[in-house]
């Protein structure tokens, strides 16, 4: 890395372009690689106890190798990162960390289609309840507004029908921060996540299958942004229950949420 993870640039500016919470499930999601790969390569007949401890080692090891990873590329050792640094939800990161964040934990994780599975699980459950009585169309509506809570980004909505949805995403602004070989490598890995992010959104919100994903336009191709189109099944409405109970009214859950 030439610059700072988190903190301030050479000339003072803020490095928030991606929040703690995405990095959080980042480092989660590669830890539960890791879990699920020990435990399927333990053999059969280990002793529970014995099992346990293994995927607990493994776990462990994991996480410390996720961090001397990221600190290896951390030029000044006064920005050097703790598991706790990490796991604060709060905290906010540059680009670049981001870059060497995604592919570091890739390569940990060995899981071919890491940043589409990983952007699957980065809706949190605070999210979901507060969207869940909305109609999906709606949901995908709001996607520029929410993806802004996590990365300072640009996605724009191009069309909304009753059971699709076209998004498209531009990273010209962002890609000013990072150097020219570093572009295609984050253009690619931002693009999976965030088709698995939003292919999520009935999944996560209804327990429905994913949206079918369509691309349209690709930045790698030469155009000019990444353009996708999300069709997904009719989902059963559920009753809201947001408050457990508190807040039973059809009308409040057509508002607009103007007020996010």
């Amino acid at each position: 890395m030439s610059g700072r993870p988190f903190g301030k640039d050479d000339q003072g500016r803020p490095l928030n372009r991606t929040k703690g919470v995405t990095v959080r499930a980042t480092v989660e999601y590669t830890l539960q690689c890791v879990v699920e790969r020990t435990r399927r390569e333990l053999p059969a007949d280990i002793n529970p106890k014995e099992r346990a401890d293994q995927i607990a080692k493994a776990r462990a090891e994991a996480l410390e190798q996720i961090l001397a990873r990221f600190n290896s590329v951390i030029v000044s050792p006064a920005y050097h990162l703790t598991a706790s640094y990490l796991y604060n939800e709060g905290n906010a990161y540059s680009l670049e960390f981001d870059l060497f964040m995604s592919m570091i934990c890739a390569e940990i994780s060995q899981d071919p289609k890491f940043h589409f599975n990983r952007g699957s699980r980065s809706i949190s459950e605070t999210i979901a309840r507060l969207v869940r009585p909305l109609p999906l169309s709606q949901v995908y509506s709001l996607v520029p507004r929410f993806a802004a809570w996590f990365a300072a980004t640009d996605f724009r909505v191009a069309r909304v029908t009753a059971n699709s949805a076209t998004i498209q995403w531009r990273c010209a602004a962002e890609l000013k921060h990072l150097q020219p070989d570093q572009h295609q490598a984050f253009i690619y890995y931002s693009c999976q996540f965030s088709q698995g992010a939003m292919a999520s959104i009935p999944k996560v919100l209804h327990g429905a299958p994913f949206s079918q994903v369509k691309e349209i336009r690709c930045l790698l191709k030469g155009d000019e942004c990444c353009e996708w189109e999300f069709t997904w099944e009719e989902v059963e409405k559920k009753k809201n229950t947001i408050f457990n109970g508190f807040s039973r009214q059809p009308q409040a859950a057509q508002q607009p949420l103007s007020a996010i």
